[in-house]
C-alpha cells in the first residue's frame, strides 16, 4: 500500500507542475519528455492473486515528430508493482514505441507498437520441494516483450489509452511458468500543448 501511495503522490505532483515548470524552459511544442500513470491488470493467475491490479508509473522521452510537433516515436521506462504478504511481484519495462495518428486535430484516435525488453521479478510464498519446507522463493530475469495499444488524444497534451503488454513467459523454479503479459489502462500527458 506505500508503494501505492507513493506512485499516486508522484503522479499528482508530476501531473499538476511539471508541465507549467518545464514551458518555462522550453518551447511547449518541443518538449521531450512525457508521464503517465497506470493501472494494470495480469493474465496470470498467480500474478493476480498477489493484486489484481497494479498501479504504475512511466517516464517517456519523445524522440520523432511529425509536422505538427506532436510525437510519433518514443522511448519509455515503466514500473509496475504489487507486494502483499503472500506475494511480491514488479515489472520494468524499457521500451521504443511508435505512435500512429488518425487525424490532424488535436483531438484524435492513435495507435501504438512498440518492443523492449521487460526486467521482471517474482517472490511467492509455497511449498519448496527441493527443502520439503514452506518458505519463500523467488525468480526473476529479462524477457523480450511487445507492447500494442489504442488510445485517444484529450486535448492539451493528455491521452488516455488501452494496452496490450505480450512478455515472454518466466519460468519459476517452482510451480510453473509465470506470464507478465497483462492489460494495462494509461492515463498521462505528453507535455506538449
Amino acid at each position: 500500500m506505500k508503494n501505492a501511495a507513493l506512485v499516486c503522490a508522484v503522479a499528482a505532483f508530476s501531473l499538476l507542475t511539471l508541465p507549467s515548470a518545464y514551458a518555462q524552459f522550453r518551447s511547449p511544442d518541443t518538449s521531450p519528455l512525457g508521464f503517465n500513470i497506470s493501472w494494470y491488470v495480469p493474465s496470470d493467475s498467480d500474478l493476480r492473486d498477489i493484486r489484481s491490479g497494479w498501479l504504475g508509473a512511466t517516464i517517456q522521452y519523445n524522440f520523432k515528430r511529425d509536422q505538427m510537433g506532436r510525437p510519433t516515436a518514443v522511448a519509455e521506462i515503466e514500473w509496475l508493482s504489487a507486494d502483499t504478504a503472500t506475494g511480491k511481484a514488479n515489472l520494468l519495462p524499457v521500451r521504443v514505441s511508435t505512435i500512429k495518428r488518425f487525424g490532424d486535430e488535436e483531438k484524435c484516435w492513435f495507435v501504438t507498437a512498440g518492443v523492449g525488453i521487460y526486467a521482471v521479478r517474482h517472490k511467492y510464498w509455497g511449498y519448496i520441494p527441493t527443502t520439503q519446507t514452506y518458505g519463500w522463493s523467488s525468480d526473476g530475469g529479462e524477457k523480450l516483450g511487445y507492447v500494442v495499444s489504442v488510445g485517444r488524444e484529450l486535448g492539451n497534451g493528455l491521452y488516455v489509452e488501452l494496452t496490450r503488454q505480450g512478455i515472454a513467459k518466466l519460468s519459476r523454479e517452482v510451480g510453473g511458468d509465470t506470464d507478465f503479459s497483462g492489460w494495462t489502462i494509461r492515463f498521462g500527458t505528453r507535455l506538449a500543448y
